[in-house]
């Protein structure tokens, strides 16, 4: 939406994944060598390493204004509108641009 030297916009944005997200693998296994030794490394999760949910959908808002003839002001945010998953309450965006 046009409004004097600026837009307004909003829209969805999303994911869905087939399985959990993690933060981390469940499982880990490493081999080192230092000089004549191997070292054998086996990590595996006490919990779920799982953020949750496989739905994930956003409400973006954003908007751009005109400073002067070869500068502008935007901005964005993004607010999760599922509740799967460790996500903040909302993310956001502050640009300058320059055109030259």
């Amino acid at each position: 939406m046009w409004l004097g030297d600026g837009v307004l916009d909003f829209g969805f944005a999303g994911s869905e994944y087939l399985e959990e997200l993690h933060w981390s693998p469940e499982r880990l296994t490493t081999v080192s060598q230092v000089d004549n030794l191997t070292l054998h490394t086996n990590w595996t999760a006490q919990e779920s390493t799982g953020v949750g949910g496989t739905n994930y959908i956003d409400l973006l808002f954003g908007a751009k204004f005109a400073l002067a003839e070869r500068c502008a002001l935007g901005g964005s945010v993004s607010v999760p509108i599922t509740s799967d998953g460790v996500r903040p309450a909302a993310t956001g965006t502050l640009a300058f641009e320059w055109y030259f």
